[in-house]
């Protein structure tokens, strides 16, 4: 079985489509998804419909972009706090073309969720505090995550930049360019960076391959090429920061 793990499309709607097309190719049965949809890009009506309208999508958490929409939606400006002034405007213009009545639906989207059947964990931020939204970047962080993890193996977004942790073997790969073995005797922690706003020096998109066999777990980073222009072109005609669209060419 192939399970493949998206985070922080942030309405990167080419991105999007390109993992979405490799998820195909490689027959993945089933999808989870870690947060983080809408924000920053700037179509974040289509992307949130692939991802509603997507059958092998089994699980889906909320990402501290949506809780910001949603303390936007109950609150006004207050809700400002969660991001910074670039992230707020992506939020504002995501609220208005996804508007309000589907911003209520990022309620029924969980902070943490556990996939028995999978035998896995997910988070956006942080399985310890799901409130805090916190960047677990070091090994510090992780092995944290790991203790707090109902499960062996959890999925991470919400940082950008992919890694793979493995406690009590101070084992911490912030590059992941082959096939790692899962050892069913220890903890994972695993990020699979970002689809819509890599932050890794690479701006392809990056998601995540979970293989599953009768005696054995794999993960595989997958990083996708796509229309990078056009995704350029989408946050410029949205009149979005234009930093956020030259941060795609990952130019800071």
């Amino acid at each position: 079985m192939r399970v493949a793990i998206i985070s922080d499309v942030h309405s990167n709607l080419q991105a999007f489509t390109a993992v979405l097309k490799d998820i195909e190719q490689f027959g993945i049965d089933s999808i989870v998804a870690l947060g983080d949809i809408i924000g920053y890009g700037g179509n974040p009506a289509e992307c949130l419909d692939l991802l509603e309208n997507n059958a092998k999508i089994i699980r889906k958490v909320r990402g501290n972009h949506e809780q910001s929409a949603l303390n936007f939606s109950a609150k006004g400006e207050i809700a400002k706090f969660l991001v910074n002034e670039e992230a707020w405007q992506g939020i504002l213009y995501s609220f208005r073309l996804i508007g309000e009545k589907n911003v209520k639906k990022f309620v029924d989207w969980p902070e943490t969720a556990v996939v028995e059947e999978l035998g896995i964990s997910l988070a956006h931020g942080a399985i310890s505090n799901n409130h805090a939204w916190q960047y677990v970047r070091q090994v510090e962080g992780a092995e944290l995550e790991a203790r707090h993890s109902p499960t062996k193996i959890c999925f991470l977004g919400h940082t950008h930049r992919p890694f793979l942790f493995c406690s009590g073997q101070n084992f911490f790969l912030h590059s992941l360019h082959h096939e790692q073995e899962l050892n069913p005797g220890s903890r994972y922690i695993i990020n699979v960076g970002s689809v819509g706003q890599p932050r890794d020096h690479c701006p392809l998109a990056a998601y995540g391959i979970l293989q599953i066999d009768r005696d054995r777990k794999s993960f595989m980073l997958r990083r996708v090429n796509y229309d990078i222009a056009g995704a350029m072109q989408a946050i410029r005609q949205a009149k979005l920061p234009e930093s956020l669209a030259t941060f795609l060419l990952q130019l800071k």
